[in-house]
């Protein structure tokens, strides 16, 4: 983590497993956001997307990949392949024990270092995104405030795009639990869809979900 903080690799967007960030940081961040735009009479889309078995599912060796483009070389590189390398897992249910079987991927839940990994391996995903996006570690949303229509269409592409880099990277996204949330007096809605299908929008009540945590607009319209 030092090596880092101190190169300041990790990005800004990012709120899970950082010193001085957290679930608050990134409820309060979407909250300012969304405020701002509905005191100015603008409305927002906002698009909630969710990987399919997160953790378990970062390739190792595209995980070395971008670890060594990081600056991460030589021992330490070599320790974590290693760490990654030849584990296995069962599952015991009272009696009943299953066959041991190869973990091909993933890092390991419940260890001090498989939060910073799986941070560091989606860490380059903002770059493809043009409007706001906010992380908690596998939590993602895009929030795109919709002034004119074309914004719509920028949205939409951002959309194409983060669905571009989990198809390189292998790290698809559950499309049944991304969601988009319609929010504001003047919204007309624009359908948005992940790999051609549409996506499904959030119940019609004055709320925002933001990490298990409800945040309500009195005065917002859907």
């Amino acid at each position: 983590m030092a090596h880092c903080v101190e190169n300041n690799l990790i990005s800004k967007h990012q709120h899970g497993f950082i010193r001085k960030k957290g679930c608050l940081t990134n409820l309060l961040e979407a909250r300012d956001i969304l405020t701002e735009a509905m005191h100015q009479g603008y409305s927002a889309d906002i698009i909630y997307t969710d990987f399919a078995k997160a953790f378990d599912k970062v390739p190792h060796k595209r995980l070395l990949h971008k670890l060594k483009a990081y600056g991460i070389h030589k021992k330490l590189l070599l320790w974590i392949k290693m760490w990654l390398k030849d584990r296995k897992q069962r599952v015991v249910l009272g009696e009943h024990v299953s066959e041991w079987k190869n973990v091909t991927s993933g890092v390991p839940q419940g260890s001090v270092l498989g939060p910073l990994l799986f941070i560091l391996f989606i860490n380059d995903l903002p770059d493809s995104i043009v409007h706001k996006i906010m992380l908690y570690a596998d939590d993602s949303k895009i929030i795109g405030i919709i002034k004119l229509a074309s914004d719509n269409t920028t949205l939409q592409a951002d959309i194409d795009n983060a669905v571009t880099w989990s198809n390189t990277w292998l790290m698809h996204f559950n499309i049944d639990k991304c969601k988009v949330m319609h929010a504001g007096r003047p919204n007309k809605v624009y359908h948005m869809t992940t790999l051609w299908k549409p996506l499904m929008a959030c119940a019609t009540l004055l709320q925002l979900q933001l990490l298990n945590v409800t945040l309500e607009f009195s005065y917002q319209t859907i």
